[in-house]
């Protein structure tokens, strides 16, 4: 199954799944799997939007806040076909997109992340697969461009990137050659002993 996450004209759902990493982590590429449904895929659509979310606790549960990340990618993202015709005669593809800058997620911190397809056709539908795969955090959840509600799986996707190096090692790698080449300053000796 998938979940809606498309902007049609006529609706404007967003599907959106949490995460968050033990370290700082630049993230600098997506990949997820979706899938066309009621009129199929058309040619018209015009792009993806990628968006992430900062979240919120506001009212007791935890959903989407502010954008922190938004970038509208034209085209269809990489798209391929992964298998022709599911049992209910939609087509699976898959998608690969590289962010046009790279979005620094802080340790421990939960972020929220969709995409939406931007399709000029109002019957047209696409979405995000649901995994099988128990995954930590939150489920998933929905909006319809006014309010976001929880649903009751989680979408599937893979964040990549690269581990942000603490502060104090990065200067410690960046500078520790410096202390010990310049250790000892004094210039040229006519006798030195060990």
């Amino acid at each position: 199954g998938a979940y809606a996450s498309v902007n049609n004209t006529l609706y404007d759902y967003t599907i959106a799944d949490d995460f968050q990493f033990t370290a700082d982590t630049d993230i600098n590429s997506i990949r997820w799997e979706a899938l066309y449904w009621n009129v199929g895929r058309t040619g018209y659509e015009t792009g993806i939007v990628v968006k992430i979310y900062q979240n919120s606790s506001s009212g007791g549960e935890n959903l989407p806040g502010s954008v922190l990340y938004s970038e509208f990618i034209s085209g269809y993202s990489c798209e391929q076909i992964v298998n022709a015709g599911t049992s209910e005669g939609e087509n699976i593809y898959k998608y690969h997109v590289d962010l046009a800058t790279t979005f620094e997620a802080i340790e421990n911190t939960k972020y929220w992340f969709s995409v939406q397809m931007v399709v000029p056709v109002q019957n047209e539908f696409w979405g995000q697969l649901i995994t099988p795969d128990s995954v930590s955090g939150e489920k998933s959840a929905q909006s319809d461009s006014s309010s976001w509600w929880l649903l009751n799986n989680d979408i599937g996707f893979e964040l990549y990137g690269e581990e942000i190096p603490e502060p104090f090692l990065f200067w410690i790698l960046n500078f520790g050659f410096w202390i010990i080449y310049s250790r000892h300053p004094l210039g040229p000796r006519s006798s030195l002993s060990l």
